[in-house]
């Protein structure tokens, strides 16, 4: 195909999930505001009108600084670890925003920064633990199985397979770092093209992975948000299950279509 060479299909479907997002976003909040529903804060939110604050270019430069120098990479190697790139993002909010900040609460800051943060490590961590004891269980080698004997394409089974284990471990991380080693060997033997294994399993393990146990969505639901998952995880799951699943049925159409497209 002439020109293949510029056309990104991972691109493509990842922009076709985010319009999907965006038009349910647009659709639940013109829903509310016809509804006469409105924002109310909670104790935890506290707002200062006449506070002076930063332009969003600049409150977002740190995070943007800190994506580039742990993705950028220069003779294959990245810029700086993960661990340095995100702490040099921390201090650079430090820099950057220190006019805007309350300089006696710096320290507290920092500690509720730092609890924040343990438990939002701890909540991932037991989630990837719970994936590997169900990876441990007897019935797995049995889920296995059927994954890879799906009928029809071979990304259909990449994508149904690294889904399921997704789910079943509650972690998408975890789920592919369970799928990748079992299910990628067997595709590849079948003929698939190991780049369209590659994406078809990222993808598809975002969309069971974030149901209601998942680590990510039970410390922003209820440690961050201060969220009821009752209130909160409806809007949750079309954005986070519905939507990259619906995401997934594409790439495994494209890829069935454009195998060695990147």
């Amino acid at each position: 195909m002439a020109g293949s060479e510029f056309i990104s299909l991972i691109g493509i479907i990842i922009a076709f999930i985010l319009l999907m997002g965006s038009i349910i976003l647009i659709i639940v909040v013109n829903k509310a505001m016809k509804n006469g529903e409105t924002f109310v804060a909670k104790p935890m939110d506290i707002f200062h009108e006449d506070a002076d604050y930063p332009s969003g270019l600049l409150a977002l430069l740190p995070l943007i600084l800190t994506i580039l120098l742990i993705n950028v990479k220069i003779d294959g190697k990245a810029i700086v670890p993960i661990e340095a790139g995100v702490f040099i993002g921390s201090m650079l909010v430090l820099i950057f925003l220190n006019k805007y900040q309350d300089n006696n609460k710096i320290l507290h800051n920092i500690g509720e920064a730092s609890k924040i943060s343990i438990v939002s490590i701890t909540n991932t961590c037991s989630v990837v633990g719970f994936g590997a004891v169900v990876k441990a269980s007897l019935a797995f080698p049995s889920i296995v199985d059927s994954m890879v004997n799906i009928p029809g394409p071979d990304y259909v089974g990449v994508a149904v397979g690294t889904t399921v284990i997704a789910g079943i471990t509650g972690s998408a991380s975890g789920g592919l770092g369970i799928a990748a080693p079992l299910l990628a060997p067997v595709y590849l033997a079948k003929g698939a093209v190991a780049g369209a294994i590659h994406r078809t399993m990222t993808i598809s393990s975002a969309a069971l992975d974030s149901l209601p146990h998942n680590g990510y969505i039970v410390t922003v639901t209820n440690g961050l948000c201060n969220e009821t998952h009752k209130d909160a995880y409806g809007l949750i799951f079309w954005l986070t299950v519905v939507t990259p699943f619906v995401g997934s049925i594409v790439a495994v159409a494209l890829f069935s279509l454009f195998p060695f497209l990147p």
